[in-house]
């Protein structure tokens, strides 16, 4: 009995030592942190930085007096209060930031995902500004060729999803002004960059998605540059006779076996733009038309005046005339007597194709040589149709009254003004010298006076600038005596076409030779 409870004891004691080093290992800290201690650091923790107050009480704490404890609380607070505004403000300033970079990367986005030449606003504003940039940059001998081609490198290198249409018409308007008004030799290279950007025109036109100014401007660009480089258009089919001695009409000759050739496709489409912007400004001055009278409520003209003759002269550059002033028919080819028989042989032995057009040049039937007589219809091939129906609609656009410009009436048909007769306002008075000249060159250039727009359009032409000449020439300006030299000659060549401009032609003549006296 007395082995068994000694042995129980020893246990007992063992027992107690064993818990008396555990308690030992789990002693309990000399200071217990308060709750609010323990508060602000969770706090702190949540935020991911400690604040600075309890960095400091870290460092100062153990030993400290009641009252020490309670100034460090008021100074705790103060700064816990400054802490936490400094955060407010970081995070409001982050947030900004993160907007910021969160909408560019949107813009990035968005011009990814938009469609070739339809990029949004900003991102057409960053492209034209790279265009603007190189287009002001001045190198010292620097050929006018090498800065159109660095304009035109700088759009070429954009990718498309960041341009649109207005950056395509900035970037040949920008570089047909960089080649200057001298004669240069043409470039290959600048060609080359010219038929890449003219392929973007013929997208955007044949989607319809250039404004008026644009069309304007775009034929204004093409007109400037095949002025420079006459190979941008395809060249006239080669002339030949036709089969008949008593028809009157065309005959072009082809090669059916000639193989496709790329620059021929290119100038092809470049000339398929031409007419399709053609046919827009048609519409669009054909739609606003109508005269308009001050307060009514009509639509205005969508074209401006400057735009307008900055077209004539385009298309009169572009659309030459295909028949020598006073001719009532284009140039006729003759055959040898004998050359039939010799020509049927070679249609077997060559793959050279004619084509005949006949009865052009009149109401559309086949006509005779004596059916020409005393005819004022001024008809022409299809092609010369669209530049002829565009040359009607500025005429028409020209002669309408002020008030289709927002343009107060001060002329009252019929008055004189210090001898000078008075006629009808019209938008002719709002050109300058300059402009009047370029369209009477245009209408001369491309041979239109037959029609009744045309007539009354280069009518209106000879009396403004013989009204400003008898009224003392400084109305619009002072004139120059190559921009009267360019009218006179414009009426007088077209007066060889049309018999009634005779009279004004005449008429301008005597206030010219009023005016040098």
């Amino acid at each position: 009995s007395s082995s068994s409870s000694s042995s129980s004891s020893s246990r007992k004691k063992n027992f107690r030592k064993k818990a008396l080093d555990k308690a030992e290992e789990r002693s309990l800290p000399e200071i217990i942190p308060r709750l609010s201690d323990l508060y602000h650091s969770t706090a702190a923790e949540q935020q991911q930085v400690k604040p600075p107050s309890l960095v400091q009480e870290d460092a100062t704490s153990g030993g400290s007096s009641s009252s020490s404890n309670s100034n460090s609380c008021n100074t705790k607070k103060k700064n816990e209060a400054q802490w936490t505004k400094s955060r407010q403000r970081e995070d409001r300033n982050d947030g900004g930031e993160q907007t910021s970079s969160s909408s560019s990367l949107e813009e990035t986005n968005e011009s990814q995902s938009s469609e070739p030449w339809k990029a949004s606003f900003h991102s057409s504003i960053r492209t034209q500004g790279r265009i603007k940039k190189e287009f002001k940059t001045f190198n010292v001998g620097e050929s006018p060729n090498l800065k159109a081609k660095r304009i035109l490198k700088a759009f070429l290198s954009t990718p498309p999803t960041q341009c649109n249409a207005a950056n395509v018409v900035g970037a040949l308007t920008f570089s047909a002004k960089a080649l200057g008004s001298r004669r240069i030799e043409p470039d290959e290279q600048l060609r080359s960059m010219l038929f890449e950007t003219l392929d973007a025109l013929y997208i955007l036109v044949d989607q319809r998605l250039l404004s008026t100014r644009q069309l304007c401007n775009a034929c204004w660009a093409i007109a400037k540059h095949y002025d420079r480089d006459n190979t941008l258009l395809p060249p006239p089919p080669e002339a030949t006779y036709l089969s008949s001695d008593e028809a009157l009409g065309t005959a072009e000759r082809w090669d059916i076996l000639e193989l496709p050739d790329k620059m021929k496709e290119q100038q092809q489409r470049v000339d398929e733009t031409v007419d399709e912007i053609a046919r827009q400004l048609t519409t669009i001055l054909e739609e606003s038309s109508e005269e308009l009278l001050p307060g009514t409520d009509a639509p205005p003209l969508q074209a401006k005046v400057g735009e307008i003759c900055m077209t004539s002269w385009a298309y009169g550059k572009l659309r030459p005339r295909s028949t020598p002033p006073g001719w009532e028919i284009p140039p006729q080819l003759g055959k040898l007597p004998n050359a039939k028989s010799e020509a049927a042989k070679m249609a077997f032995t060559t793959s050279m194709i004619t084509f005949e057009q006949w009865g052009s040049f009149g109401s559309g039937d086949k006509k005779k040589k004596n059916d020409y007589k005393d005819d004022d219809d001024q008809e022409s091939l299809p092609a010369e149709n669209v530049t002829g129906r565009l040359f009607d609609a500025i005429g028409a656009s020209l002669c309408r009254s002020p008030a289709a410009m927002g343009i107060v009436d001060t002329k009252n048909d019929g008055e004189t003004n210090n001898g000078a007769t008075v006629y009808a306002s019209t938008c002719l008075e709002t050109c300058s010298w300059s402009e009047l000249a370029n369209v009477g060159w245009s209408f001369a250039s491309h041979g239109r006076c037959k029609s009744k727009e045309s007539q009354m359009l280069l009518q209106g032409l000879a009396r403004e600038a013989s009204y400003r000449l008898e009224v003392g020439g400084e109305t619009m300006g002072e004139f120059l005596i190559r921009d009267i030299a360019q009218l006179l000659w414009a009426l007088g060549t077209l007066q060889a076409d049309n018999f009634r401009l005779a009279d004004d032609l005449v008429g301008l003549v005597e206030a010219l030779s009023g005016y040098l006296r």
